[in-house]
C-alpha cells in the first residue's frame, strides 16, 4: 500500500466514454490530490446524483475495495459539474486507482 497523488487514469477513460457513448458532457472534474495507504488496483464505484443543473447533489459508494479511496473519491465528486439536462439524473462512475507512488 501507498500514497495515491492521482487516481484518475480510468477516470479519464470513463468521463472520454461517457461523452461518446451517452452524450453526457462533463464540465468539472475533481480527483483527491492524496488518499492514504491505497494500492493500485483498489476499487470504487460512485453512485452521483445529479441536479437539473448539472450539479451534484449527493454521492453514495456502491462498492469498494478501500474504504479510504471510497471516502476521498465521494467528496471529490460532489465537486463535479455535469451539463445540464433540464431534470435529475443519476451517473454511475467507477474508479480504479492507478498511479500509486
Amino acid at each position: 500500500m501507498g500514497v495515491a497523488t492521482i487516481i484518475n487514469a480510468d477516470v479519464n477513460q470513463w468521463i472520454q466514454n461517457t461523452e461518446i457513448e451517452h452524450g453526457l458532457r462533463i464540465e468539472k472534474v475533481v480527483t483527491p490530490s492524496f488518499v492514504p495507504y491505497v494500492s493500485n488496483g483498489d476499487r470504487v464505484t460512485i453512485q452521483a446524483n445529479v441536479d437539473e443543473k448539472g450539479r451534484v447533489t449527493q454521492t453514495q459508494s456502491l462498492e469498494y475495495t478501500n474504504e479510504n479511496l471510497a471516502d476521498a473519491y465521494e467528496y471529490a465528486v460532489r465537486k463535479w459539474k455535469f451539463e445540464q439536462k433540464g431534470n435529475d439524473y443519476v451517473v454511475i462512475i467507477p474508479i480504479v486507482a492507478s498511479n500509486i507512488n
